[in-house]
């Protein structure tokens, strides 16, 4: 298994919805119990995660997986999403 780290950036174009403070607060709690980090700007929005997968294809769905759940679990929208990223993580500097 590898490690991979996948962005999922929210659109943020003029035709984006707009999100109000407590449902990003919702989904960053939401999505922080399921281990993603949610970064948050008002130019970028996006959510960072970093799963075990064998493929980088079974990482982004892993992804996806959290990301449906995070929004279940705050009663948040699924926004549209404008680019994904996907990358190996790292490794720590234990580990050199």
């Amino acid at each position: 298994m590898t490690s991979w780290v996948v962005v999922l950036e929210i659109d943020a174009g003029p035709n984006a919805p707009a999100l109000d403070l407590d449902e990003i607060d919702r989904l960053i709690q939401a999505a922080a119990q399921e281990g993603a980090v949610v970064r948050y700007s008002s130019v970028l929005r996006s959510l960072q995660f970093e799963v075990e997968a064998d493929t980088p294809h079974d990482g982004l769905d892993g992804a996806m997986s959290v990301w449906r759940v995070a929004g279940r679990k705050s009663g948040t929208r699924r926004w549209p999403l404008a680019s994904v990223v996907i990358t190996r993580s790292a490794p720590d500097a234990g580990g050199r």
